[in-house]
This record gives C-alpha cells, sequence and structure tokens, in this order.
C-alpha cells in the first residue's frame, strides 16, 4: 500500500524494512480487521452472484462457454464493488498513515467520512474501481471456471474410458484448485492494477482536500499536496471521469508508465497465495456442505441445461445415458427417448471440403456437436463389408442412436464403395484391408475424434482390427472392438456353387455385367439367371444408381462401386490374417465377437477356441445370418449394449 500511494520509494525491501523500523511488526498487518471486515463480505458476494450470474447468462445464450463465463465474473466483481465499495474506502484511510484527518478508529472514521465529506466520500475512486473490476472479475472468476471445466471434463474422459461412471461426482485435488485459483488471480491482477492505482491516488488526494478543508490534523503525503491545497483553496476540482483522467495525468506526469505499476511485485507476492486459498477454500467448503463441485451452474460444459418446455440438448463433450445413476437397458432408453431426432451431418456441415471418404456423422438427439477440435461426444465407427456402403447400417445406427441418444456414430463408405469410389480423387490403390484401415485412422484425425467403440462387419472386421493394430502396442486411450459376423485368420466360407452367394464369386459375375443398364432387373435377372439367390441379386442392385445417358433423356443405372479395386479388397481380406494381433493385443483393448447362428462362415472349433485362449470372447446372436444388423438387430443390440453405458436385457444370449 505504501509504495501505491508513493509515501515511501527504494522498492519493496526498503519500504518494509521502512515499515518494521516505524511501527515494527504489527505494522504490516494495520487495518486487517477492516480488510477482513471488507474482504469477507467481498468474496462471498462475488462467488455467490457469480453462480447466480452465471446460471441465468447460460439460460439467455441457450449454452454455457466462455461468453456466459466472463459476463458473469464481470457483473459479480461490479455487483460486490457497489455493495462492499465503502469498506474499501474506510480501510484505505486507515492504512494510510493519517494521510488525511485524523477520524478515529474504523466506527470513527466511517462517521468522519459521512460527516465532513457526505456520502459521496464513501464512493471516492469508485468510478475506476468499476472500471477495473468488469476486467478483473471477467478474468478472476470466468478464467477459473474455464480451467476448471476443462480439466472436469478430462476426468470424465478418463473415466469413461476407464469403464467407470463419468456422472458419479468429481473434485478438483487441492494443488489443481489452488494452481487454477493463482493464475486466475495473478492474470487479473496483470490487467487491472493500473486502475487499482489511481483509485488509490484518488481516494488519497479525497483525504488531503478533508484535511485541508476541515482543519482536522493528520499527515500530507507528498504527492497529494498540491491537489489538497488546490480544493482547501476553493480552486475547481474535477469530478467523475473528469478526476479519472486528471487523475491519470499526474501519475502519468510524476512517474510515466512504472508509476501505474508501483507496488506490483509485493502485491501479487499477495495476490498468489490469496487467491489460491480463496478457491481452495470455496471449493472444501461446497464439498463440506454437500455441493457436487463438479456442476459449477445449471448449465455446465457437457452437461445439459435447463430450457422451458424443451427436452435438454447436450453440447462438447457428452456421458453415457444415464437415469439418475442408474442404467436403463436399450428396449427402457428407446421408449424414454422416442421422440428425439437422429442428427445426421455430411462433410459439409463439418466444414470438410476435401473429404477423404464419402462419410455421415449419426448424432442421437441429446448430442449438438459440429466443430471438430472441441471436446466431443462418446464416439463409436460402424464399418460396413464387401460391396456395402454406410447405408447398409443406418437403420441399425439409428436404432443405438435413440437407445444411447448421448452418444454420435461415424458412418463410412469404405474405399471403392459408394461416395468414396467417386471421389476425385479416389484413394490410391493398393486397394488392402491395412489401406482401408489407413484411410478410417486418416478420416478420424482430420475430425479430431478418438472413437470409443469401432463395430465392423464381415469385411469391416478386420479392417476395425487393422485400425488398432497400427496403433502400436499401447492404445491411446481404452477401446471397444466389435467384430460382427468375422473370422480373425483364413476365411473359409464355402464356394461350391454360386447359389452360396459366396463375394469373391459375386464380384467378378458383376463385373461381366455391362454398364449402363436401363433397369435394375437387368442386374437382377442376369444374377439369378447364373445362379446367385434372388435376396443377394436384388441386394446386389439397390448399389446402382442414375447417372446422365441413355435414350429420350431417360437415366441410365450404374455401379457405384469400383468393382476391380473392390475385388482387390476381397482378395486381401482372405489373405489377411489379424491373429497376431488377437494373440499379443495393445494395451487397452477390449475385443470381442459375435457369431452369427446361421452364419455363412466355417467357425471351426479352432477358431473360437484360439480367441478365448487369448482371452476374447465370442457371442453367439441367435436367429441370424450372416447379416447379423438386419437379422436380430434388437438380439445384436443387446450384446453390444454393455460398450454403450446400458444395461443388458436380461436373458440377452452372450454365448
Amino acid at each position: 500500500m505504501e509504495l501505491v500511494l508513493k509515501q515511501a520509494s527504494g522498492g519493496a525491501v526498503a519500504t518494509a524494512r521502512s515499515v518494521l523500523a516505524r511501527e515494527g511488526v504489527w505494522g504490516f498487518w494495520k487495518g486487517n480487521v477492516i480488510n477482513v471486515l471488507r474482504t469477507a463480505p467481498f468474496k462471498a458476494l462475488n462467488f455467490f452472484s457469480f453462480d447466480i450470474y452465471h446460471k441465468k447468462l447460460a439460460e439467455v445464450f441457450h449454452k454455457d462457454g466462455n461468453a456466459a463465463r466472463f459476463t458473469a465474473g464481470a457483473a459479480a466483481g461490479v455487483t460486490a464493488t457497489i455493495v462492499c465499495f465503502p469498506l474499501d474506502v474506510v480501510r484505505t484511510r486507515l492504512m494510510a498513515q493519517g494521510a488525511g484527518p485524523r477520524y478515529g478508529g474504523m466506527v470513527g472514521t466511517f462517521v468522519g467520512i459521512v460527516r465532513h465529506e457526505g456520502l459521496q466520500g464513501l464512493y471516492t475512486g469508485c468510478l475506476p474501481a468499476l472500471v477495473g473490476m468488469a476486467p478483473a472479475g471477467s478474468i478472476f472468476y470466468g478464467m477459473f471456471d474455464m480451467l476448471k471445466s476443462r480439466q472436469l471434463e478430462l476426468i470424465r474422459a478418463e473415466r469413461r474410458a476407464a469403464g467407470l461412471d463419468p456422472e458419479q461426482p468429481i473434485h478438483l485435488d487441492a494443488l489443481r484448485t489452488m494452481m487454477f485459483g493463482a493464475v486466475s488471480g495473478m492474470c487479473s491482477e496483470l490487467v487491472v492494477y493500473p486502475l487499482e492505482v489511481v483509485r488509490r491516488r484518488m481516494q488519497l488526494q479525497s483525504m488531503a482536500a478533508a484535511a485541508a478543508r476541515t482543519g482536522i490534523p493528520g499527515h500530507q503525503v507528498a504527492p497529494l499536496v498540491a491537489a489538497a491545497a488546490a480544493a482547501a483553496a476553493g480552486a475547481p476540482v474535477a469530478r467523475g471521469a473528469a478526476r479519472v483522467a486528471s487523475t491519470i495525468r499526474d501519475v502519468w506526469r510524476a512517474d510515466g508508465l512504472a508509476g501505474f505499476y508501483s507496488g506490483m511485485k509485493p502485491n501479487l507476492l499477495q495476490v498468489l497465495p490469496s487467491s489460491a486459498l480463496s478457491y481452495y477454500t470455496y471449493e472444501k467448503m461446497k464439498m463440506i456442505l454437500g455441493v457436487d463441485t463438479s456442476k459449477l451452474s445449471a448449465a455446465t460444459v457437457g452437461r445439459h441445461h435447463e430450457r422451458p418446455k424443451e427436452k435438454p440438448r447436450w453440447h462438447g463433450y457428452l456421458p453415457g445415458l444415464v437415469a439418475g445413476n442408474a442404467r436403463v437397458t436399450p428396449h427402457e432408453a428407446v421408449a424414454a427417448n422416442h421422440a428425439g431426432n437422429v442428427t445426421v451431418l455430411g462433410s459439409a456441415d463439418l466444414d470438410d471440403e476435401d473429404p477423404l471418404l464419402g462419410y455421415d456423422l449419426m448424432q442421437g438427439p441429446l448430442v449438438r456437436w459440429t466443430k471438430p477440435g472441441m471436446i466431443a461426444p462418446p464416439t463409436a465407427v460402424l464399418v460396413h463389408g464387401i460391396l456395402g456402403s454406410r447405408r447398409n447400417m443406418q437403420s441399425f445406427a439409428r436404432m443405438l442412436l435413440e437407445a444411447c441418444p448421448a452418444w454420435q456414430i461415424l458412418m463410412v463408405d469404405l474405399r471403392c464403395h459408394g461416395e468414396s469410389a467417386a471421389l476425385d480423387p479416389a484413394p490410391p490403390a493398393p486397394h488392402t484391408v491395412a489401406a482401408a484401415s489407413s484411410d478410417l485412422l486418416e478420416l478420424l484425425r482430420r475430425l479430431k475424434l478418438f472413437p470409443h467403440v469401432l463395430v465392423g462387419h464381415s469385411f469391416g472386421g478386420k479392417v476395425v482390427m487393422g485400425m488398432v493394430q497400427q496403433f502400436g502396442a499401447v492404445l491411446p486411450r481404452p477401446v471397444q472392438v466389435w467384430v460382427l459376423d468375422s473370422l480373425p485368420g483364413e476365411v473359409r466360407a464355402p464356394r461350391s456353387s454360386p447359389s452360396d452367394d459366396h463375394p469373391c464369386e459375386l464380384i467378378k459375375a458383376l463385373i461381366t455385367i455391362p454398364m449402363p443398364v436401363a433397369t435394375r432387373n437387368v442386374v437382377i435377372d442376369t444374377l439369378t439367371g447364373l445362379g446367385f439367390t434372388r435376396t443377394i441379386s436384388q441386394w446386389a442392385a439397390t448399389n446402382l444408381r442414375p447417372v446422365p445417358g441413355g435414350q429420350s433423356g431417360v437415366k441410365a443405372l450404374h455401379w457405384t462401386f469400383d468393382l476391380e479395386g473392390i475385388l482387390q479388397m476381397y482378395r486381401s481380406y482372405e489373405s489377411t490374417s489379424m491373429y497376431t494381433l488377437i494373440e499379443a493385443p495393445p494395451q487397452g483393448l477390449q475385443l470381442d465377437f459375435v457369431k452369427a447362428e446361421h452364419s455363412n462362415f466355417r467357425w471351426g472349433g479352432d477358431d473360437e477356441a484360439r480367441i478365448a485362449a487369448a482371452g476374447h470372447r465370442v457371442h453367439l446372436l441367435r436367429d441370424a445370418g450372416h447379416w447379423v444388423h438386419t437379422d436380430n438387430p434388437s438380439g445384436l443390440l443387446g450384446i453390444l449394449s454393455s460398450s454403450f453405458g446400458l444395461r443388458e436385457p436380461a436373458g440377452s444370449p452372450r454365448r
């Protein structure tokens, strides 16, 4: 304080020696009683009003974010300053060694200011204090809240990745609480300290003027004598903003820029522990009183906030679906959320101007995430099989999101399939399982997503296993991989006749059909004529799309495939073995297989035994052929349920 008021020179050390010599040890605590009496209500009102403003602003903005945080901090600082400013004036008078008239102690000083200087005397310097407190409160409260929110998001992410309930109360440890508090206090002080100097100078000028006017004895402070003499002589004295500007000019003329930071170093030594302990005490008291400190307000990052007459929406990072503290079954979840809408975002919605693959990002009714780089909700990736596309698994994905409305699912067309086959440039050869895995990893990197669950059907099963394999010995965070009706080693599906619908034979047959065709029936009739079943022939024909051509303006049909590339991919699938991954899985991998009861694959005893010996599980999906997601989607959802935070329905077959 003495450095700020320029009653001492020689820096902080010299000033401390001067105070010690003049007033003893207790001189360092002069005015501390009034300081405590001022600080207690000031801090209490600050913290209380910040939470109130934060909640209301989040409702006004319809979301929580830095705008709500920093605006609430500014409003809280201004509110507390207006209410408590008279106590600050009294504290300054008591600590200034009688730089103005000596009215007596704390009560005497308060009464004397009102009697001799009027009520306005209690608000001397309030204008620069308010101007300074708005950014100070904004930074002090907004920055701590932002740092805390981000740390809690990381903790929740770690809990989810470890399979723990992220909705259990979370508390910051003491070290981080104090560190975040100290950083917030330091940043706030650095920004507003010059206005603090101006405010103190204005208060001391008023003291000096009052001493000259009333004749009550007190010591003059050298830099203030001229202003006091002018006031006592009846010279015009600036008021309001003009007075603030006049004080700023006086400080600049006397000491230049350094004058606005006079006493900054010892002040920071006080602010750092004070801010750290303030936040630690506040957070600790909330814990003692049973307040969940992970819920900063009714609208926190990654949580829903109350919006009248609307279902709650989720922004940023989203925990798994829970109903209170009880997990729900897929059927209960579907019933509870049937009114919600699943959102489908394409590359254009995510500002992806040069997509690597054709893809959609399907989001549950509670998810609103559109900015790669922001903390994302829990994400799954569904990968189709050979000759398929992302549309093949869209119905199952929608069913899954209705059961798990806080998740999002990335649906991708593999290279040479669907939209990915039409991209220019298309993914380069060679077209292999490993290349398809690399494509997906690169797409996830661009979108800044790290999936919690990977689900691959048939050919896609080896693709998702290949994604994990390319990470190496340790995964960045735990991942659940589901392989749907696909063997990890050699493919031993029967190839005795076309009626067995063997994929390789089907691909070769499709290549022989001249394109374009006028109708889908051309393809269906050709394939059934070659011996393929009508079901698989009709399914293959769904992958025809209109293209310009034909006669009389009628559009012809062409494949959405690059069939030559797909043939390479299938041959890679047959020759690729994932047993190295199965028998030496990376740290953090949970790997499960789903076997269709009526699978086209010859699941031998050796395969299941080898998978089980490595510590993985094979789940039997009854009443399903190879197309597990269409033959028995409810049963498949039941098997996958635990990976999405759902309680598996009683009686669901697992093995």
